[in-house]
């Protein structure tokens, strides 16, 4: 596609901004425009997972239609050229207009062009618009629901002047800032959210993808004291609650802590909170998963165990330097750090070993 007018080397991205979410926006529009009017494919699929009126409204669902030029062709529609046109700021003529309106769409990640042309990238799937805590609009998640999408089961929009997948958290815009909660629930993707919304778990988040970073790890710790991470039981579960604890560590300031709940392989939210049949046997079923969690000092015990191949009882001074690794990781006035250090001193003196021994620079760094 080739660049015109505000699209060239010379364009930033704050010039760039005000014009791409207008088109995201106007985008979300058409989506949700087909959703109800014209895709009946899509609104079977999301009835058939169980979701409602409400949460079909509350997170914008929409379909984007099973043609590769539809939505490039909202480009000659009048109403988006107008609003196109005010975002920009200036006058362009007839053409300019046009291909602005395509690159805008290319830049935000919906178009993808390639040597056979360009074409909406969400084409034949159902679309959930991921939000900024302004609530732009600044990408959209697509669901597969037949084999007319290409790709993979779930696809996000592509990294923009306006969305990065390593720091957008899906959800984060409908926590409330004003006041802390009990807790952050964090799962693997945007329907276990929307599904544990419609069974009234409003704190659930998830990442766009991508395995918790140290930075969305701080930011939803400005929400609650406690983050309950809750993954599914299946191999890809498992490794992303072992990168979320690990990037966790460094967050773990004051009276922070964080559960983790695993769920039974060939689980997920979905799955447990549909099995039932009243939203209030749903979430009794579901909360027996989320009161068995583990606590982070035992997850790490337990993972240091198996990490290092190591057995309780016969290797616990190496166990202990490996823990102690983890204590070093943590700010100091960690609540965790500090039952971590306490349950060291108590095994260890259980042990006949002496802490003080055991917490040598040699020893510790040998886990670093």
């Amino acid at each position: 596609m080739t660049d015109y007018v505000i699209v060239n080397k010379n364009t930033s991205n704050v010039a760039l901004k005000l014009p791409i979410l207008t088109a995201l926006k106007l985008t979300s529009e058409y989506y949700q425009y087909h959703f109800k009017n014209r895709a009946p494919d899509g609104i079977n699929y999301i009835k058939s997972r169980g979701f409602n009126e409400e949460t079909i409204d509350k997170f914008q669902l929409g379909y984007s239609p099973s043609s590769f030029t539809q939505l490039l062709a909202q480009s000659k529609n009048a109403v988006w050229r107008d609003k196109v046109k005010k975002s920009i700021g200036y006058s362009l003529n007839d053409d300019e207009l046009t291909e602005t309106i395509k690159v805008l769409l290319e830049l935000g990640g919906v178009v993808k062009s390639n040597e056979k042309g360009s074409f909406d990238r969400f084409k034949g799937r159902v679309i959930f618009p991921i939000f900024d805590l302004d609530n732009n609009i600044v990408s959209f998640g697509g669901r597969k629901i037949n084999d007319e999408a290409y790709g993979p089961k779930y696809l996000n929009g592509s990294d923009s002047p306006v969305f990065h997948k390593n720091e957008v958290i899906f959800g984060e815009h409908l926590l409330n800032r004003l006041q802390k909660v009990d807790r952050v629930l964090v799962t693997e993707g945007y329907m276990d959210v929307a599904t544990l919304h419609q069974f009234r778990y409003e704190t659930a988040v998830a990442t766009m993808g991508t395995s918790i970073n140290e930075n969305q790890i701080e930011r939803l710790f400005q929400y609650t004291d406690c983050l309950h991470f809750c993954f599914d039981g299946d191999e890809a579960g498992i490794k992303a609650s072992k990168r979320a604890v690990k990037q966790s560590r460094a967050a773990l300031s004051g009276n922070r802590k964080i559960v983790i709940t695993i769920l039974p392989d060939g689980e997920d939210p979905d799955s447990i909170l549909r099995s039932e049949d009243t939203v209030d046997e749903a979430r009794d079923a579901f909360n027996i998963h989320l009161n068995n969690s583990i606590s982070i000092e035992n997850y790490l015990l337990n993972l240091t165990l198996d990490e290092l191949n190591l057995k309780w009882g016969q290797d616990n001074q190496y166990v202990f330097a490996s823990l102690l690794n983890d204590v070093v990781k943590m700010p100091t006035d960690s609540m965790i750090a500090n039952k971590i250090k306490q349950f060291i001193k108590i095994e260890s003196h259980r042990s006949a070993q002496e802490f003080e021994n055991i917490n040598s620079l040699e020893l510790v760094q040998s886990f670093r």
